[in-house]
């Protein structure tokens, strides 16, 4: 009885172990009406995708990519924060291809990829390479399987498309993948059956696509009758994925679904994260995070940033250009990550523990900045300096005959001087001016220096502590940070006997 015990607890433990999200809050909402106008006078309407694009540089430019049903992708702006966000779209670029968009992943160097499924004339199932800037579709750099082209059904195509890292699917190695999935199971299939398909990011390849690296296996949830929801988008966090569920029937109207996918021998467990319907928005306890409508939503994004511990998730509805539906509509929420239960809060007897706050790369930009004023206060000290000598050495005017004035010409110290070099190498005048500098400098190393072992101290304050045993052990292993399992590699998890994950 004793060794039962331990293993359901320990299975109970590595359960809890493989989900991250804990919990969900609504934070704000943006409704745009149905004709929105924007631009030069282009719709917004029937949006079912969105992605942030990467920062240029320092410059944090919160700039996002939307696609469209139309066959076309819109840019814009988004500020969010934790009271309000507010959507700027700014640019509508229509595809030179026909093409049904549905999803939409963005690299880290910007390459922008759009998923597209069967529809009327000549569109058809396909990932695109696409040029944002122009609507120019460059080419379709993986390989579709064959089952796929041939068993999906029309407008039920590749719905959802996001980049995740290995971690998340459970493949080994670095590198991340291009993910996607058909929104309802293929011809012939189990109605609630999907095949998730991953291809390797580094092998897209124009002129030579290749087949996916691994197919893995995801079964969506069903209604109350029976009748399956479709997976309409998926987006990733470090060790697993979020999937996006919605269904529409005359009698319940729309129901959303956010599930966790969890990865295990090339298939997903899931948790349910919160559900949507006419009765609000509530999570997996039941609990009322909402009473805002519902609507038919079909796109979901991570919010760059955000605290320790938490992310931000952003929701857009496809309004169908349907004037009986509310219109667009931008819905940020907040997920709280954790693999237990929150701790609760320390009594007036017990000693607080110490926040440990997570850096998110602000601290080492303010650096720069500070940086860039002290050195501007150097130049106007070096050239205020070169001023005040010239003044007081009173150089002489020239006048009358050039040569004799020439010949009795003397030049002072200070004529000589080169401001600039002067200014930077240390004089009674310039040593209090470096200081700052100097300790500009240092705030950048030690800045750069410090986010892993904070995001380290995080992992081990959020973590509670556990009576000594067996199963204490292997649930501290599996708290280990993604980067150390990552440099143990598939052979240090055979040295601690533990099994390693192979997708065939």
């Amino acid at each position: 009885m004793r060794a039962t015990a331990v293993v359901a607890a320990l299975v109970a433990a590595v359960r809890v172990r493989a989900f991250d999200v804990y919990d969900v809050r609504v934070l704000a909402s943006q409704l745009l009406p149905v004709g929105y106008t924007f631009g030069d006078g282009n719709t917004l309407k029937e949006l079912s995708a969105c992605r942030f694009l990467p920062t240029i540089g320092l410059l944090e430019t919160n700039a996002a990519v939307f696609v469209d049903d139309n066959g076309a992708v819109v840019t814009g702006f988004v500020k969010a924060t934790d009271s309000k966000v507010h959507v700027e779209p700014m640019t509508y670029s229509a595809l030179d291809a026909p093409a049904d968009s549905e999803g939409v992943a963005v690299g880290a160097d910007g390459t922008v990829f759009v998923s597209t499924e069967m529809h009327d004339g000549d569109k058809k199932l396909d990932i695109l390479e696409v040029d944002v800037s122009k609507g120019r579709v460059i080419g379709s750099p993986f390989e579709i399987p064959s089952k796929a082209t041939a068993e999906s059904r029309r407008n039920m195509g590749f719905e959802g498309l996001t980049l995740a890292p290995g971690a998340a699917l459970g493949l080994s190695g670095a590198g991340a993948y291009v993910v996607t999935t058909t929104e309802y199971a293929l011809a012939g299939a189990a109605e609630r059956s999907h095949e998730v398909y991953a291809w390797a990011l580094a092998d897209a390849d124009i002129e030579d696509p290749q087949p996916p690296k691994a197919t893995l296996s995801y079964e969506a949830s069903a209604l109350a009758t029976g009748a399956p929801l479709g997976v309409v988008e998926f987006e990733a966090l470090e060790r697993t994925l979020l999937v996006l569920e919605r269904d529409y029937s005359a009698d319940l109207g729309n129901t959303i679904r956010l599930f966790e996918a969890s990865p295990a021998r090339g298939a997903f467990s899931k948790r349910l994260v919160f559900q949507w319907d006419a009765s609000g928005l509530k999570n997996r306890d039941g609990a009322e995070r909402s009473a805002l409508a519902v609507d038919n939503y079909e796109g979901m994004c991570l919010v760059p940033g955000g605290a320790s511990g938490r992310r931000r998730l952003l929701l857009v509805n496809d309004d169908n250009s349907n004037a009986a539906q509310i219109g667009t509509q931008f819905v940020l929420l907040e997920l709280e990550l954790g693999a237990f239960a929150p701790t609760p809060a320390p009594s007036s007897s017990s000693r607080p523990r110490r926040a440990v706050k997570e850096e998110s790369g602000g601290a080492w930009r303010v650096a720069v900045i500070v940086m860039g004023v002290g050195v501007g206060l150097l130049l106007l000290a070096a050239a205020a300096r070169y001023a005040l000598a010239r003044h007081r050495a009173r150089a002489p005017i020239i006048s009358g005959d050039p040569g004799v004035a020439l010949s009795n010409l003397r030049f002072n110290a200070a004529d000589l001087d080169i401001p600039f070099f002067s200014a930077w190498f240390p004089s009674k005048e310039t040593e209090p001016l470096l200081c700052p500098f100097v300790l500009c400098v240092v705030v950048i190393v030690v800045s750069r220096l410090r986010p892993a072992r904070c995001r380290d101290a995080t992992l081990s304050a959020q973590a509670p502590r556990l009576p000594a045993s067996p199963i204490r052990r292997q649930v501290v292993r599996a708290r280990r940070p993604a980067a150390v399992e990552r440099r143990a590699g598939g052979a240090g998890r055979a040295r601690r006997g533990l099994p390693v994950n192979k997708i065939l």
